[in-house]
């Protein structure tokens, strides 16, 4: 006798409990695509965006500014003579930037000896912690 054939959908499932970290990615990059389909306007501020696109076209560093992005804008935007490698290589930065948080978490929350009460008050303060750089940052 011969076991049925497993839905797709049912082996991916099985596949994402068995690597979370895969869950996580995959879920991380869907969320950038949604965000991008969404809003893919790059957004244009004067002396900031000015300053890093001057650096990008002549190689001038400011001096009351970080330079290190107009040089990258350079080969990702520049050259490309479009701003979708740029965009996309900023949706790539925050996905891996994410999953290092989320590791750092996990090796907190179940590596380090702390007690339960102080795991409990890390894990929901962190996006308590979150709002008002979301809500008053620049």
């Amino acid at each position: 006798m011969t076991t049925p054939p497993v839905p797709s959908t049912l082996a991916a499932w099985t596949a994402f409990r068995r690597f979370p970290w895969l869950a996580l990615t995959v879920a991380l990059m869907a969320v950038k695509l949604a965000w991008l389909i969404a809003d893919h306007t790059p957004m244009l501020f004067l002396g900031d965006s000015e300053s890093y696109l001057w650096t990008a076209l002549t190689g001038w560093i400011p001096p009351d500014r970080s330079f290190l992005y107009g040089f990258l804008l350079r080969p990702l935007a520049v050259d490309a003579g479009s701003m979708l490698p740029l965009i996309a290589a900023q949706s790539a930065s925050s996905v891996v930037v994410a999953l290092l948080l989320a590791w750092a978490l996990v090796f907190n929350l179940t590596h380090l000896p702390y007690a339960m009460w102080f795991k409990i008050a890390m894990f929901s303060a962190f996006p308590l912690a979150c709002i008002p750089g979301i809500r008053y940052g620049r």
